[in-house]
Protein backbone atom coordinates (compact mmCIF):
# COMPACT_ATOMS: atom_id res chain seq x y z
CA UNK A 1 0.00 0.00 0.00
CA UNK A 2 2.80 2.43 0.68
CA UNK A 3 4.33 1.81 -2.58
CA UNK A 4 1.11 2.72 -4.05
CA UNK A 5 0.76 5.82 -2.41
CA UNK A 6 4.50 7.37 -3.11
CA UNK A 7 3.81 6.45 -6.70
CA UNK A 8 0.95 8.85 -6.72
CA UNK A 9 3.03 11.36 -4.45
CA UNK A 10 5.55 11.65 -7.69
CA UNK A 11 3.15 12.65 -10.20
CA UNK A 12 3.55 15.78 -11.70
CA UNK A 13 0.99 18.29 -10.35
CA UNK A 14 -0.84 20.57 -12.88
CA UNK A 15 0.26 24.75 -12.31
CA UNK A 16 -0.61 28.20 -14.12
CA UNK A 17 2.28 30.22 -15.24
CA UNK A 18 1.19 33.86 -15.95
CA UNK A 19 3.03 36.04 -17.77
CA UNK A 20 3.03 39.44 -18.88
CA UNK A 21 4.39 41.83 -21.49
CA UNK A 22 4.67 44.99 -21.84
CA UNK A 23 5.46 47.48 -25.52
CA UNK A 24 8.52 48.78 -25.31
CA UNK A 25 7.21 52.11 -26.80
CA UNK A 26 5.08 51.83 -23.75
CA UNK A 27 7.86 51.51 -21.84
CA UNK A 28 9.71 54.44 -23.18
CA UNK A 29 6.78 56.29 -22.94
CA UNK A 30 6.21 56.23 -18.94
CA UNK A 31 10.39 56.35 -18.62
CA UNK A 32 9.72 59.70 -20.33
CA UNK A 33 6.95 60.77 -18.18
CA UNK A 34 8.44 60.19 -15.23
CA UNK A 35 11.88 61.87 -16.35
CA UNK A 36 9.73 64.72 -17.32
CA UNK A 37 7.99 65.12 -13.73
CA UNK A 38 11.58 64.59 -12.01
CA UNK A 39 12.79 67.54 -14.29
CA UNK A 40 9.69 69.36 -13.78
CA UNK A 41 10.11 69.24 -9.81
CA UNK A 42 13.82 69.44 -10.13
CA UNK A 43 13.03 72.99 -12.13
CA UNK A 44 10.91 73.96 -9.26
CA UNK A 45 13.41 73.21 -6.90
CA UNK A 46 16.43 75.26 -8.38
CA UNK A 47 14.15 78.53 -8.39
CA UNK A 48 12.87 77.85 -4.94
CA UNK A 49 16.41 77.84 -3.43
CA UNK A 50 17.38 80.70 -5.98
CA UNK A 51 14.68 83.17 -4.36
CA UNK A 52 15.49 82.11 -0.80
CA UNK A 53 19.18 83.26 -1.91
CA UNK A 54 17.86 86.63 -3.08
CA UNK A 55 15.73 87.01 -0.03
CA UNK A 56 18.94 85.75 2.10
CA UNK A 57 21.16 88.78 0.16
CA UNK A 58 18.13 90.96 0.17
CA UNK A 59 18.47 90.18 4.68
CA UNK A 60 22.50 91.11 4.63
CA UNK A 61 21.74 93.92 2.77
CA UNK A 62 19.03 95.61 5.00
CA UNK A 63 21.30 95.05 7.76
CA UNK A 64 24.45 95.76 6.42
CA UNK A 65 22.35 99.25 5.46
CA UNK A 66 20.78 99.27 9.27
CA UNK A 67 24.64 98.90 10.48
CA UNK A 68 25.65 101.59 8.99
CA UNK A 69 22.90 104.05 10.04
CA UNK A 70 23.52 103.05 13.67
CA UNK A 71 26.69 105.48 14.77
CA UNK A 72 27.64 106.98 17.97
CA UNK A 73 25.94 110.35 18.34
CA UNK A 74 27.09 111.03 21.69
CA UNK A 75 29.68 114.16 20.45
CA UNK A 76 26.49 115.57 18.25
CA UNK A 77 23.82 115.65 21.16
CA UNK A 78 26.55 117.01 23.34
CA UNK A 79 27.06 120.19 21.01
CA UNK A 80 23.32 120.74 20.37
CA UNK A 81 21.68 119.64 24.10
CA UNK A 82 25.01 121.08 25.56
CA UNK A 83 26.08 117.99 27.36
CA UNK A 84 29.87 117.81 29.33
CA UNK A 85 31.69 115.09 26.72
CA UNK A 86 34.69 115.21 28.30
CA UNK A 87 32.99 113.80 31.75
CA UNK A 88 33.31 109.92 30.22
Amino acid sequence: DNDSNEAEDESPKPYTLVTSTENKHSVVARLEDELTRVQRAKSQAIATLSKLNIEKQKIALIKEKDDVEIEDTSETDAVIYGENISSE
